[in-house]
């Protein structure tokens, strides 16, 4: 199919021409050879036969790559550095779509016995490979994945990311997109946030230093960025050390948007429909499924839904047991009316009230 389309660009006689990613860019060379050609997001055109050189590119042929080999060996570091019991590790490509694939398989093997890991070499060129893949490597007591950067990865980055969540298997993924999802989730689940709130977070009412986050603007499902539903959606709420991490690592991962916002890799406003989706993957990975296997909730308000019953439930069982005035303040209600009309069958019922006032009694009348 690519070759087909260099073909018709061929005959189109252009001025210049842009390719992105190697396969794209391969397709082309094959082709043409003395139109001008721009390419972005070319893993190794070195070695792929594009330029000469880095410095001298030579013939039609220039671009931006923004990968660099020794980065498998960093990968694999950063994977011994969260797991460090790690011992044996995937790496997974496609050499149909990643025919650059020793131009990282060569540092990772080489990094592999200086952290006494295993290097596991994995070609995948179907999807349908990925679970029996990783459910096998999840039954090593010590298991752990690299996922290579190409466009086949991109493509099903979901149900990688699924199918590691689901069997617990710790893994180091290429590029911001792949984890976009865990900070969006965490904020979402710890934070009670709205789903517009969520969209609308920006960095500036994010205070790291303080471990605090202000609510102070939203955006609703159309994009349009505007004010808290009322005056008690104004409000402060701490964040707890994970969600802090989480956020500075993403900030550090996140270059500076247009709106300044939290949830996306580019800053700009994350769609509603994009939300949803981050949530079912996560939904099938913790087993919150129907009977034919889709996600019980659908909807980012089901974590908020969430959060009340986190808050509300007693100590004994794990989690608050805060009274309803506080629920009201975190969840950012307008009238402690509308949280007990929706969350009051939560509360803990009075058993013992009937034994508290004859105590009282007691003490009162002797």
């Amino acid at each position: 199919m690519r070759q087909q389309f260099a073909e018709e660009l061929v005959a189109l006689n252009p001025d210049l021409l842009t390719s992105h990613g190697t396969p794209s860019t391969a397709a082309l060379a094959k082709q043409i050879h003395t139109i001008p050609i721009i390419f972005v997001n070319v893993t190794d055109p070195v070695g792929s036969g594009f330029v000469e050189s880095l410095s001298k590119p030579g013939g039609n042929f220039t671009g931006f790559t923004h990968y660099e080999p020794t980065l498998a060996s960093k990968w694999l570091q950063l994977l011994k550095e969260i797991a460090p019991r790690v011992a044996k590790v995937a790496f997974f490509y496609n050499p149909t779509t990643a025919p650059y694939f020793d131009y990282y398989i060569a540092p990772f093997k080489a990094a592999a016995p200086q952290l006494g890991v295993e290097a596991i070499v994995t070609p995948v060129r179907d999807k349908a490979e990925f679970a029996p893949i990783i459910a096998a490597l999840a039954q090593e007591s010590n298991g752990g994945l690299i996922v290579m950067p190409d466009v086949f990865m991109t493509a099903h980055r979901k149900e990688i990311i699924s199918l590691a969540a689901r069997y617990h298997l710790p893994a180091v993924y290429p590029l911001p997109l792949f984890t976009a999802a865990r900070p969006l989730l965490l904020t979402a689940i710890v934070t009670r946030l709205r789903s517009s709130e969520l969209r609308g977070l920006r960095w500036s009412d994010v205070d790291l230093k303080k471990g605090e986050l202000h609510v102070r603007q939203r955006a609703d499902r159309y994009g349009v960025i505007g004010p808290p539903k009322s005056k008690f959606g104004y409000r402060t709420i701490p964040l707890g050390p994970t969600l802090l991490n989480v956020l500075r690592e993403w900030k550090l991962a996140c270059p500076n948007g247009k709106h300044d916002l939290v949830p996306t890799p580019d800053g700009g406003i994350a769609l509603h429909n994009n939300v949803v989706r981050a949530l079912k993957p996560a939904a099938r990975a913790a087993g919150l499924t129907a009977a034919k296997g889709s996600p019980k909730y659908t909807g980012p308000h089901a974590l908020r839904h969430f959060f009340a019953s986190w808050c509300i439930n007693p100590l004994d069982r794990g989690v608050q047991g805060l009274p309803p005035k506080v629920v009201q303040q975190q969840l950012g209600h307008s009238t402690i009316a509308m949280t007990m009309d929706t969350y009051g069958h939560l509360f803990p019922a009075d058993e013992d009230a009937g034994k508290r006032l004859a105590d009282a009694e007691r003490v009162l009348l002797g």
